[in-house]
């Protein structure tokens, strides 16, 4: 929040109710505000912000760390372990910035949390709630004004603030400062998407797995995730608001702008856990049906074609899958198909075979829905995780609402983010977190004890 001057004039009236919980500091205590409310009330609100603000960040870091040394402890006790020491190093936490060296399995869960926590303890603060109406920014119609009223912004009620994590998970012996670049770059990413101006603001997280250790520009790295992934995600407090229709495809669970019962956060991880071959409600049991990785890989290789392809391309709309053998620039028209495929074709040359006037197309568009079609044929886990990908959003509807994507790109676009996940998150995590969403923190601790074995490495 830049402009404090505006947050101080939109807030002041609510100042007044905030002096019985300031009266109860000492006077010695270092925390107290040093300035005077009456004598200077600007300074002593950006102080009085400072002061709270700082405490917050402090509380959230030790209530993550807290949830870290929990998933830490149960992973130790499941394989018959102590655990020495708990998995998080602080480098950096003043201000609202916090950097953590943390091992990778858990850096996902702490910066989750973090955030969690971080709105949480934000929406509780009297003084803090209401500078989130000035964070959230000012409608779009907003008149313009010498002093700006609560009616003029997006956000009309005291409620959290929001926050933006990136997390890059490296190998041990990667130099600290690229890493640092490379989180840095993620945050300011996940803030284009959260904070895009006319929306309500999100927190967001992203995450970038190194497996190449020439990174130079951590821009160039991240750009290779466009059109290919659907991270950065939205998060927390608002973001059934900002999903609301962007889910990839129509379903039973279709996300309206009212909240779900399971956090857009829980609802990732269960279709991490459908690719998994686990039940999105209850991890803890398995279907035995994961996504094949071979063809989940195939998929996101297919999409890095993709992405290069003009919008303009009649491929995208035209073409039915089939291309002329005579011309490969010709799309084959459906009677053309329909008369081929009476045909027999079992990928042998044959003198029926010389009939044929169509042959498979090689565009990447087909070759995707091609993919796609034949994991719905064929691999019974795929139906599972449709369900479970149906209601989250798609990153292209929510950057640009008017732009046509169709359901099954987007669908696709979350396989690399299923990959990662899948392999970057410590056991039991899945089925706690749905667990801790579905029924409180005692399901939580049931839940814990459970594995997600063959996905983390």
């Amino acid at each position: 929040m830049r402009d404090l001057d505006t947050a101080h004039t939109a807030v002041e009236p609510h100042l007044g109710s905030l002096e019985p919980t300031l009266s109860e500091r000492k006077s010695d205590d270092p925390k107290a505000n040093p300035c005077e409310q009456a004598e200077d009330p600007f300074q002593w609100f950006i102080m009085e912000v400072n002061y709270r603000l700082d405490d917050i960040v402090k509380e959230a870091v030790a209530c993550s760390w807290a949830d870290v040394e929990r998933l830490a402890n149960d992973e130790y006790l499941a394989n018959d372990d102590d655990i020495d020491l708990v998995p998080v190093v602080p480098v950096l936490v003043g201000g609202d910035d916090v950097t953590v060296y943390t091992d990778g399995r858990y850096a996902i869960p702490f910066a989750e949390a973090y955030i969690r926590h971080y709105e949480r303890l934000t929406k509780d603060d009297d003084l803090l709630s209401v500078l989130a109406i000035v964070a959230g920014g000012k409608k779009a119609d907003a008149p313009e004004r010498d002093h700006f009223k609560i009616d003029d912004y997006i956000i009309q009620n005291p409620g959290p603030l929001t926050a933006s994590a990136g997390v890059a998970i490296v190998g041990r012996n990667f130099p600290f400062h690229i890493a640092y670049d490379l989180a840095e770059g993620l945050v300011s990413h996940g803030k284009k998407l959260g904070k895009k101006p006319g929306t309500v603001p999100c927190s967001t997280i992203d995450f970038h797995v190194l497996r190449d250790a020439t990174v130079l520009d951590p821009d160039e790295t991240l750009d290779e995730y466009k059109g290919r992934a659907q991270r950065p995600f939205l998060i927390g407090h608002y973001a059934p608001q900002r999903i609301g229709d962007a889910a990839t495809t129509l379903s039973e669970e279709t996300p309206t702008t009212t909240p779900q019962p399971l956090s857009s956060w829980a609802r990732i991880l269960q279709a991490v856990a459908a690719f998994d071959g686990k039940k999105p409600d209850d991890p803890t049991q398995t279907t035995g049906d994961p996504f094949p990785r071979a063809r989940a890989n195939r998929i996101v290789k297919l999409l890095a074609d993709y992405v290069k392809v003009p919008k303009d391309d009649k491929a995208r709309s035209e073409c039915l899958g089939y291309v002329l053998k005579n011309n490969e620039k010709a799309f084959a028209t459906q009677e053309q198909i329909d008369n081929d495929k009476q045909k027999p074709d079992d990928g042998k040359q044959k003198p029926d075979d010389e009939e044929r006037i169509t042959k498979r197309c090689k565009h990447p568009i087909c070759a995707i829905r091609l993919e796609w079609t034949n994991a719905l044929e064929n691999a019974r886990g795929t139906k599972a995780l449709v369900k479970a990908l149906g209601v989250l959003p798609s990153k292209t509807r929510l950057d640009d609402p008017d732009e046509h994507t169709e359901d099954c790109i987007e669908q696709v676009r979350w396989l690399l983010d299923l990959i990662d996940l899948s392999e970057n998150l410590p056991d039991g995590y899945i089925a706690c977190r749905i667990a801790r969403d579905a029924n409180g923190q005692i399901a939580c601790d049931e839940a814990s004890g459970a594995t997600t074995a063959g996905g983390t490495k």
